[in-house]
């Protein structure tokens, strides 16, 4: 901490950090662009907070979908391999059609999964979290202290990176 006062001091930071893969100017656009809207919307409360954060419940799960659906689709193939080969023995005996063998095994086996993706990304703890934030929206007093806190903080953080 006191090299990184000694170069805050000087004025050379730029020369010797990189936070998160930013130049110092940049994260210093950051931290200002950040400053300017939470003023921005600490003023004019320009943000419903529970459509930000049903918003934020929809990308939540999203997130947990696509991290998930790549996986899904890898080893999908080899969960479907016993039911085809039933599927297919069953039709080589003239037992069903070609049509039951989709309608019954493999259509129920892809919704089962999707399904089960679905209920684990509404139950994530970030999308749970989200879904009460929106649905128990904090006080007008806590949601102003909120934005004076995260403005304060912004103003700081810009002070030691500048």
């Amino acid at each position: 901490m006191e090299e990184y006062l000694t170069y805050w001091w000087v004025g050379e930071l730029a020369n010797h950090y990189e936070p998160f893969g930013l130049t110092m100017a940049q994260l210093n656009k950051i931290i200002k662009l950040a400053q300017y809207l939470l003023g921005l919307l600490a003023l004019f409360e320009l943000v419903q907070f529970s459509q930000v954060m049903q918003q934020l419940n929809f990308a939540s799960r999203l997130y947990y979908v696509t991290n998930k659906l790549p996986y899904l689709l890898g080893i999908f193939p080899l969960l479907l391999v016993p039911k085809f080969v039933s599927g297919i023995i069953s039709l080589a005996k003239r037992e069903i059609t070609t049509e039951d063998l989709m309608y019954s095994m493999l259509l129920p086996a892809v919704q089962r999964e999707f399904t089960l993706v679905k209920a684990e990304a509404h139950s994530s703890k970030a999308a749970r979290m989200f879904k009460w934030l929106s649905e128990n929206p904090l006080s007008d007093t806590a949601r102003k202290m909120t934005i004076f806190v995260s403005f304060a903080v912004f103003s700081l953080a810009d002070i030691f990176t500048s």
